[in-house]
């Protein structure tokens, strides 16, 4: 069986300007239509709101979330979401306890980009309850750049810095 995958977020209008005030139709449609043509695709990753900058938090508005978009998505023909098997990775600034609760709750992957940039040994910081090093915006994307900044000289966990107990 052949798999593959597609990346949307329906917020990147707050840095190009599109002029879509409200996403949801467009995105709504453009779904259900990749749902349709491609009903093996393994699963969509979206970015919430706070990914593209909109808001700081992704449970500060309920109207910027991908709720829309996983309840088309993961519906079987029956009404059905268990026995589809697609999936929604859902990426919008989590940190432990909101990507556990999406996990939890929705069933959703969680995508923790940025975070894991800064943070590249992330899984064994969550897990340990190790405060995460922020990331510099500036050091994204620097075209044609060769400087060592950025995205390898992040630093690891300290050893001594291990909670008790883990989390995970």
């Amino acid at each position: 069986m052949e798999y593959t995958s597609s990346k949307a977020s329906k917020y990147l209008h707050s840095y190009v300007d599109s002029g879509v005030k409200d996403p949801v139709p467009t995105y709504s449609h453009l779904v259900e239509e990749v749902k349709k043509a491609h009903p093996t695709l393994a699963y969509i990753h979206v970015a919430d709101a706070p990914v593209d900058g909109g808001v700081a938090n992704i449970h500060d508005t309920d109207s910027r979330t991908n709720g829309f978009i996983r309840e088309i998505w993961a519906t079987g023909p029956e009404g059905n979401e268990a026995e589809v098997g697609r999936r929604l990775i859902s990426a919008g600034n989590f940190d432990l306890a909101t990507g556990t609760d999406l996990a939890d709750t929705k069933g959703d992957l969680v995508a923790y980009g940025r975070k894991f940039l800064a943070n590249p040994d992330l899984p064994y910081r969550l897990k340990y309850n190790i405060p995460l090093t922020a990331h510099d915006k500036s050091t994204f994307y620097l075209a044609g750049s060769v400087e060592a900044r950025g995205y390898t000289d992040y630093p690891l966990a300290a050893k001594d810095s291990v909670q008790i107990t883990p989390h995970l």
